[in-house]
């Protein structure tokens, strides 16, 4: 700006109606090859949300030691930067991506040979109760119904992890209609002995334990015009919303059956995410 460099977030929102996440400058050296990625050249970095406004004793709970068998999460890249990555007329499932806090829970082999229960967030295994004894927010979906499902999936024989969203009011801005003090979840992957199981074994699993799944928004052949569909409307996790905002953070795409990607050097999965989203009022998390 003026020959001088402005540091600034590109933030996303819609331009005439047309989802609009980004703008377009000239090229400083227009001999660089189309699709070049000028990230570095351009000083960009991916936008990093401040911390969760969580109260941390009441929710997150003291840090356990970190277990290799009790993994974390794929990184998800978006579709946007990664479009060629997703072949048309592969068969997905595309899913809402749901507003809140990362979980992960699991059933794990210890180094005595016996079975543990674990709990934690995306990045950080956590004890079941701090020095206070308050429990942790992400030991919360270990019902009944979950242990009976991971004792069941491992049969004292495999390691496994769910992954789930925890979401309502206190952990994001999005309530999804869930009474305040009260913690909604839903279930979006499963691996056995850290391979991430087909969708139909997951429903079929959450199904025969009554667990919640993340809402269903299409299932058949990939085609970008069902993902654009599926990226923008109103939130299929509740029908009663109190926030403002009603509509879904937008959705992620994953191939019914797992498939390694060469392109993203590991699981085929990625996110698409709604500008109306991005562009709500006072968000945390635009990027």
């Amino acid at each position: 700006m003026g020959g001088l460099k402005v540091p600034c977030r590109i933030a996303a929102c819609r331009l005439r109606g047309v989802p609009s996440y980004g703008f377009i400058i000239k090229a400083t050296d227009p001999s660089v090859p189309l699709g070049t990625d000028v990230s570095d050249y351009y000083q960009a970095e991916k936008y990093e949300p401040p911390p969760s406004t969580m109260d941390r004793r009441r929710f997150q709970g003291d840090c356990a030691a970190d277990h290799p068998a009790f993994h974390k999460y794929t990184d998800i890249q978006n579709y946007w930067k990664y479009a060629f990555a997703m072949p048309e007329g592969t068969p997905v499932r595309m899913t809402e991506k749901v507003h809140g806090t990362n979980s992960r829970v699991g059933y794990i082999r210890t180094e005595a040979g016996g079975y543990v229960f674990m709990g934690g967030s995306h990045k950080t295994n956590r004890k079941e109760f701090d020095a206070v004894g308050n429990r942790s927010i992400y030991w919360r979906p270990l019902t009944s119904a979950m242990l009976g499902l991971l004792v069941s999936l491992s049969n004292n024989e495999h390691d496994v992890v769910v992954f789930g969203e925890l979401y309502g009011s206190g952990i994001q801005d999005l309530d999804y209609g869930v009474p305040l003090g009260e913690i909604g979840y839903q279930v979006f992957d499963i691996t056995v002995d850290g391979q991430y199981m087909d969708w139909i074994g997951v429903q079929a699993a959450c199904r025969q334990y009554e667990i919640n799944t993340v809402p269903l928004l299409y299932d058949g052949p990939f085609e970008k015009a069902v993902l654009e569909a599926c990226t923008d409307g109103r939130t299929l996790v509740a029908n009663e919303v109190r926030s403002k905002f009603k509509g879904r953070e937008g959705c992620v795409v994953t191939p019914l059956h797992e498939t390694w990607s060469d392109i993203l050097g590991g699981r085929l999965i990625l996110k698409s995410k709604s500008a109306d989203y991005l562009d709500r009022k006072n968000p945390e998390d635009n990027e």
